[in-house]
Order: structure tokens, then C-alpha cells, then sequence
């Protein structure tokens, strides 16, 4: 049969009264705990410095024998199995009816059918007396209160125990209590030490990316302590002790990169909370759109690159529109140019988007430049580096050489001059001429230029009768060039005086194509040099365990350069003594000629092109070990050094040569010019008819021809003198000619 309802009233109501109890206790227990806990935490961070570790620690055995006790003194109870039957053995233990007959008219009821022997008059007389029963009982008095009495006693003397606490320190001790129940919370240490932050203000926020943030504090306390400085993330995670800077105070720095980070002051047992500086770069230039606008003269063309840097390099009077693009927004943007000293501040010009400006710069001598941003978000202005640089190209002016003739001379009328020279220009030649002057004349100019172009070889072969030459004429040549800025520049001036056919030397024409030869072997002497030394700066490095690559490239170029001019160089002495060769001569020069000849092709196609082709080799081979490649290299060394060493030899033996060809022109010259002068002498005293306006008389022109003659031997004398001692036998009687000469 059913529950009696007044029963069933009964438990539920012990129920809840027993629900609300446990409940109670574990909130007194919990508190209990917490508060105890709290104090003792707190006690010992004030007495003792915890690190944050131990601090972590201690909170977590707080929290966890809070659990415990929560669990024990109530937890498990209200997890227990709450049905009728048992709520009323708990009913009975609390209060017990007469007999056990409460217990027994539950379990009456709660049975599926009539026990074996019973009756249904029994059951219900023992449920009414059962009702009756449990509608006398009060839960209150089942369940009291009272026996909370310990738990409510324990919890008041905390609670009392903190409210004093905060009435005496307040503040102090709320700090000391959260700092308790959430170690992980960004407080400070209560400490009798103060610690006060003077940099950097404010304190925390967004600071300049990559630069050093300073650290400035004041400590004031019973004692002297020196502070450390202790930060978390970034770049520099640690500790770093704190100087004194002489005024009281107390000075660090932390290298901010691109992370976000925190930092912390500690002095004695104090220590500040964490404060946070998160690093924002100053406004800066990310890359430089350059648009470079030639002089129009210059002919060149407008070039236009993206680079990362703002450095400019270009022609002079070039203007360069410049478009930056920054890495964020910026309220002001300008550019500080500064050139010879000052300093001029000119405003870029901003676009549609706001992180990309313009401006115009010349480019006009030596300068430099920085920017000047402010941010528009942090307000940040921008470095005073880097510093970029606006180096102007000069327009050089042309250079201009006389390759031959090599010196002044006397020519023979009738015969003609090779003239040959060479011009050249970094941008381009606008004209390349030979002047002449006869006598005082006017100059008169022979363009040599077929087309403009940045270098002009030119050869002609000059007829001083077409220029209406006569003998006693003193013809002052040189070559001019003029480039496309108007720029004009000049060779070096020869003067040739115009004799009658007869009265030069036969052999000085061999004479001057020996000299030729001889400039030709000193051009290649040094060019095989510098090849032997730049292949051997490249095979050292190629060997050194700690090699220099920039060194060895540009070692290599040097090689490369020095070979290729070797060969071409060889290639035209060969041409010249091709040339000397078919001129009749006597039998010993032509013999010296023949030698220089196989000497010259032993060099050249024996080393300078074996050198040549191994350095090709070890350069192309990509299919080469690294070992071949060096060998390759080797190999092109030895060759280049055996060039040199040939090279040398075959250089002086000829220069001994030519001095004993220079010594005997020199006294054939010398008693030529000695009749000369004397008929000069003989004639002198003749009265010769002539006016200013017809022009130097005979006997002078034959005596500004003598002159010339003069001046010739006495620079072929200075030659001869740097030549090899071979030549010393001949040389005495040249100079008593030459005073025969000068005293006639």
C-alpha cells in the first residue's frame, strides 16, 4: 500500500532541513579554511620574500584543502543515496519512535506486495499510528542547528581575526590577500620599501621598436638596497642589476625588439607589479621609387628603379622625382637636405595613400639627406639615420692622346706623317679634329670624327704640302675633342720643322717604328704583371682555409682584363715587327727583329693563351671537380708568371737594342746638324733682301729648321740616356758633335 502522506511529508521535510545544514557547514567549513589560509599566506609573504613559484605553489595547497574539507565535511553526505527508507533510518537515529514502528511502516509501504503472515488490518493500523507520529515531529529538532556550533565558532574568530586585520593595515592587507588567493595577479609586494618609477613616463604602453628603453627609479626604505631590474618576453629575459647614477637614483636599460614584453623593479622585498611596453617602430622608409631625368645634353634616357635605400647617383644636373613609401600613416613628413654645410628642409608632397609621399631632388655635387616623419598613430618621430647620400657624376671632359708622332722632329718636305691618336668621352663625342698652325698662323682644324660615339680611334696619314708647307716652316699639330657638354680638351702639341728632302737621317723612320715597338713590349710588360699577380692573389685565396671571396672575384676580373690586353697588345707588337721587318735594314737588325719575333710567339701562344684558357676552363667548367678547378687555376698562374718572366727578358734585350740603333742615329744626326750649322755661319754675314711682310727670310728658315733639328737630338739623347749601357761606347763622340754644333 501507499505511503500515509503525512509520512511522506514527514521525510521530505527532514530533507531539506538536512540539505540546508550540509550546505551550511560547507560554506562555514570553506570558509573557514580560506580565511585561516589566507592569513597564514599572507602572514608569511609579508614576514618572508616568496618567490612567485612558491607563491603559486602555497596558493595551490590553499585550494586544494579547501576541496579536501568541502568534500569531507558535506560533499560526499549530499552525493550519498537520499531515499525514503533511508531518510527514515536517519529519522529514527535522530528521533525513535516507540518500537521502531516509523521505520517499519516505511518499509511496509515502499514492499511490492503483503509480507508472508501479515494483514492488511495490521498494515494499516501500524501506518496511522506511524502518521501520527511523524506529524508530531519537528525537522528542526531532528536536524538542530547546534550541531554546527564548532564550525559556526571557527569561522567567526577568522572572520574576526581578518576584519581586524583590515581595520589595522587596510589597504596593505587587502594587497596581501589578493596577492594570497590569486598569486597570479599583477600586484605589487607590500614591503617598507618604496619604490618609485621616474622613467620612463608613463610607465607602460607603446615605446620606439629597436632602441633601448631607460629605466629610472627612486628607493626609499629603512636601508640602502640596490635594485634590480627583472623582465619577461622579448628579446632579453632575466635579471640586470641597476647603477646608481650619482643624483639618488637608480638607472637600467632594456633593448626592445619586436615582442611585447614586461618588467618589474626589485628593491630589497619589494617588488613592483609588471608593467607592459609594447614595441611600435618609428616611422620609416620602406623602399624609394626613383625616377632619374637626365641633362638634356647627356642624351641619356630616364631610368626609373624601386630600391630599399634612398641613396642617389647620378649625372650632374640630373633631377630625380622620388616617391617613399613609409610603414604607416605619419601626421608630417619632410626631408632634411643638407650641402655644403647647410641645411635646407623641403616638405614632401603627400598622395592618395597615406603612406607614400613625393618629391623632386637635384642632384648637383655632394650631399645628403634624412627624413623627417612623425607618426600619425604614436606620434613618434622618425631617426636622424640613416643618412642617404646624393653623390653627383661629373661630365669629365675628354680625354685626348697623341700616340704618334711621339715628339717633336724635322720632316723632310714632301714626305708624310702618320698621325694617329686616340679620344674618348664617358658620355659621347661630339667632334675629334687635328689643329694646325704654321709659324704664328691661325689654328686650322681637320675633323677626324666619321660619326659621334663615346671613343674614336683615328689615323690619317698627313700631307703638310696640302697645308702649303714650305721648308723653314715650323707646324705646331694636336688634337682636340669636344664632347656634348661643349667641354674641349687637347692632346699634348708636336712642332715639326719642314726641311728640304736630303737633310734627315734615312734611318729615322726605322728609328721611330723601333720605338714603337719598343712602347708596345712596356704595354704588355705590364699588362703580363698584373695578370701574374692577380692569378696569384687567386690561387692564394683559392688555398687559404679561410679565403676571402670579394678579394678573389675581383682578383679574378683583374686576370681576366690583363690577359685579354696581353694578347691584343702581342697581336700589334707582332703587326709592327711585320712591318719593320719589310723596311731594308742591315743584317744584325734584321736578325735582333726575327729573334723578338719567335721570342714574342712563344709568349703569346705558349703562355698568355695557355693562361688564358685555363682561367676560361676553371670558370665555365661547371661539370669540373673543385680539385680540377683549382688545378685549372694553377696552372693558369704558372703560365701568367712564365709570361711576365719572357716577357721581361724580351723587353730589355730590346730596349738594349734600340739604344745602340738610338746611339748611332744620334751621330749621324749630329754631323748633319753640324754642317748645317756651319753653312748657316758661312752665309750669315750675306745681306739678304726681305720685308717683315714677306715672311722669314731663307737663312732663317733654315735656321728654324736647325733649331728644330736640335731640339730633336737633344730629346733623342734624353731617351738614349734611360736605355741599357750598350750604348755607352757611342755616345762620346756624339756629344763632341752636338758641342762642334752648339759653339759653331
Amino acid at each position: 500500500m501507499p505511503l500515509h502522506p503525512q509520512i511522506t511529508a514527514a521525510i521530505e521535510g527532514f530533507r531539506r532541513r538536512r540539505r540546508n545544514l550540509l550546505l551550511l557547514r560547507i560554506a562555514l567549513t570553506g570558509s573557514s579554511i580560506l580565511l585561516s589560509g589566507t592569513l597564514l599566506i599572507a602572514g608569511l609573504d609579508r614576514l618572508f620574500f616568496l618567490p612567485d613559484e612558491l607563491r603559486n605553489i602555497v596558493a595551490a595547497l590553499l585550494y586544494a584543502s579547501l576541496a579536501g574539507g568541502i568534500w569531507l565535511r558535506g560533499g560526499r553526505q549530499l552525493r550519498a543515496p537520499s531515499d525514503p527508507k533511508t531518510l527514515a533510518r536517519q529519522m529514527e537515529t535522530a528521533a525513535p519512535s516507540p518500537h521502531g514502528q516509523f521505520l517499519a511502516a516505511v518499509e511496509l509501504g515502499l514492499a511490492p506486495g503483503g509480507a508472508a503472515g501479515d494483514s492488511a488490518e495490521f498494515r494499516t493500523l501500524l501506518h496511522e499510528q506511524s502518521a501520527a507520529h511523524a506529524a508530531k515531529s519537528d525537522p528542526r529538532i531532528l536536524v538542530p542547528i547546534r550541531i554546527l556550533r564548532r564550525e559556526i565558532a571557527i569561522t567567526l574568530g577568522f572572520s574576526i581575526i581578518v576584519g581586524a586585520c583590515f581595520l589595522i593595515r587596510g589597504h596593505e592587507f587587502g594587497v596581501l590577500c589578493l596577492r594570497a588567493l590569486a598569486p597570479t595577479a599583477n600586484l605589487a609586494r607590500v614591503s617598507n620599501f618604496q619604490i618609485r618609477i621616474l622613467e620612463p613616463a608613463p610607465v607602460e604602453g607603446e615605446f620606439p621598436e629597436g632602441e633601448k628603453l631607460a629605466v629610472q627609479v627612486a628607493i626609499t626604505g629603512p636601508a640602502t638596497v640596490a635594485p634590480s631590474l627583472e623582465t619577461f618576453g622579448g628579446t632579453s629575459t632575466g635579471r640586470t642589476p641597476m647603477r646608481a647614477d650619482g643624483r639618488g637614483h637608480f638607472v637600467a636599460g632594456i633593448d626592445l625588439g619586436k615582442s611585447p614584453l614586461q618588467f618589474r623593479i626589485q628593491a630589497g622585498d619589494a617588488l613592483t607589479r609588471k608593467f607592459s611596453a609594447r614595441p611600435v617602430a618609428r616611422p620609416h622608409a620602406v623602399a624609394f621609387q626613383k625616377n632619374y631625368l637626365p641633362p638634356a645634353y647627356s642624351g641619356l634616357s630616364s631610368r626609373n628603379v624601386r630600391e630599399e635605400d634612398g641613396h642617389l647617383t647620378a649625372l650632374e644636373g640630373t633631377q630625380v622625382e622620388l616617391e617613399i613609401q613609409l610603414d604607416q600613416a605619419v601626421r608630417s613628413a619632410s626631408i632634411n637636405l643638407e650641402r655644403e654645410g647647410r641645411s635646407q628642409s623641403l616638405p614632401l608632397v603627400p598622395t592618395k595613400r597615406a603612406d607614400v609621399f613625393t618629391c623632386t631632388l637635384p642632384v648637383q655635387g655632394h650631399a645628403t639627406y634624412h627624413l623627417e616623419l612623425v607618426g600619425a598613430a604614436t606620434g613618434f618621430p622618425s631617426r636622424t639615420t640613416p643618412q642617404f647620400e646624393i653623390r653627383a657624376e661629373s661630365d669629365l671632359a675628354p680625354k685626348v692622346s697623341l700616340e704618334t708622332p711621339v715628339q717633336d722632329f724635322a720632316l723632310p718636305l714632301g714626305e708624310k706623317i702618320q698621325i694617329r691618336g686616340h679620344a674618348e668621352d664617358d658620355l659621347g663625342l661630339v667632334s675629334f679634329t687635328q689643329a694646325i698652325r704654321i709659324n704664328q698662323g691661325a689654328w686650322t682644324e681637320v675633323p677626324l670624327l666619321s660619326q659621334p660615339g663615346k671613343v674614336c680611334e683615328a689615323q690619317r696619314t698627313w700631307d703638310a704640302l696640302v697645308d702649303r708647307a714650305k721648308p723653314g716652316d715650323l707646324i705646331t699639330t694636336k688634337l682636340v675633342a669636344t664632347d656634348s657638354k661643349g667641354q674641349r680638351s687637347e692632346s699634348r702639341s708636336i712642332q715639326i720643322a719642314v726641311a728640304l728632302s736630303g737633310t734627315i737621317s734615312s734611318a729615322s723612320k726605322t728609328l721611330a717604328l723601333h720605338r714603337e715597338i719598343h712602347q708596345g713590349l712596356k704595354g704588355l710588360q705590364r699588362e703580363t704583371q698584373e695578370a701574374a699577380r692577380a692569378l696569384g692573389e687567386v690561387k692564394t685565396q683559392n688555398e687559404s682555409r679561410s679565403p676571402d671571396s670579394l678579394k678573389r672575384d675581383q682578383a679574378m676580373l683583374s686576370a681576366q682584363r690583363a690577359l685579354e690586353n696581353a694578347v691584343q697588345k702581342a697581336a700589334a707588337i707582332r703587326a709592327l715587327l711585320a712591318g719593320a721587318l719589310a723596311t731594308p735594314g742591315d743584317a744584325q737588325s734584321e736578325k735582333d727583329l726575327r729573334q723578338t719575333v719567335q721570342l714574342l710567339n712563344r709568349i703569346q701562344s705558349g703562355y698568355l693563351e695557355a693562361a688564358r684558357d685555363s682561367l676560361q676552363e676553371s670558370n665555365d667548367g661547371a661539370s669540373l671537380r673543385a680539385e680540377d678547378k683549382k688545378e685549372a687555376l694553377r696552372t693558369a698562374a704558372d703560365a701568367a708568371a712564365q709570361a711576365s718572366n719572357k716577357t721581361n727578358v724580351t723587353t730589355e734585350a730590346f730596349r738594349s737594342q734600340l739604344a745602340v740603333e738610338e746611339a748611332i742615329s744620334l751621330k749621324e744626326s749630329a754631323r748633319a746638324l753640324a754642317e748645317e750649322q756651319l753653312a748657316l755661319s758661312t752665309k750669315s754675314g750675306e745681306p739678304e733682301r726681305t720685308s717683315q711682310a714677306d715672311g722669314p727670310s731663307p737663312s732663317q728658315q733654315r735656321q728654324q729648321v736647325n733649331e728644330a733639328a736640335v731640339r730633336t737630338f737633344q730629346q733623342d739623347l734624353a731617351m738614349l740616356a734611360d736605355h741599357s749601357n750598350a750604348a755607352r761606347d757611342n755616345l762620346r763622340p756624339v756629344r763632341e758633335d752636338l758641342q762642334k754644333t752648339r759653339t759653331a
